[in-house]
């Protein structure tokens, strides 16, 4: 199958829903497709957090399943893929995209392909998550070999 733009929309509220934010997301979106050549495939959460599991978010679980090598995921902003604290559920979703050998452009953050999944938590606090990381690291450090393990060694 050729690489396919997958354009995800998202807003979590009543209110963002009454003020058309899917609406308002779409012509950025479609813009950063456009000028890539791709067939574009919309996918969208209605009301939906982004801090929701994945069980909860049919349009994102959608379009990492159809996910397929050279496919492009376009989004608003970071913020509309995931807001989740937990790492786990943040790791599922860029973990998914990258195993998939998709990329991330995005209309507010530009071309985010190459960051690490601490990178593509909510820009607003990446400080935090480095915290958190090296905490993650500590409680892992002693485990031979394990990437983060390396990474704080190789600091």
């Amino acid at each position: 199958m050729p690489p396919t733009a997958r354009i995800y929309l998202r807003n979590s509220s009543d209110r963002q829903a009454k003020a058309a934010t899917i609406r308002a997301q779409r012509p950025g979106c479609e813009a950063i497709a456009a000028p890539l050549g791709l067939a574009a495939v919309e996918y969208s959460d209605e009301g939906v957090s982004g801090a929701a599991p994945l069980e909860e978010r049919p349009g994102m679980r959608r379009l990492l399943g159809e996910l397929g090598p050279g496919d492009v995921v376009v989004a608003f902003a970071l913020d509309r893929l995931s807001r989740s604290d937990d790492e786990i559920e943040r790791a599922a979703i860029y973990g998914a995209i990258r195993r998939a050998g998709a990329r991330i452009e995005t209309v507010t953050d530009g071309p985010v392909d190459g960051k690490t999944v601490e990178e593509l938590a909510d820009g607003r606090d990446r400080s935090q998550v480095r915290l958190q990381s090296v905490g993650v690291g500590e409680r892992r450090r002693d485990a031979p070999g394990s990437r983060v393990a390396l990474r704080l060694r190789n600091r």
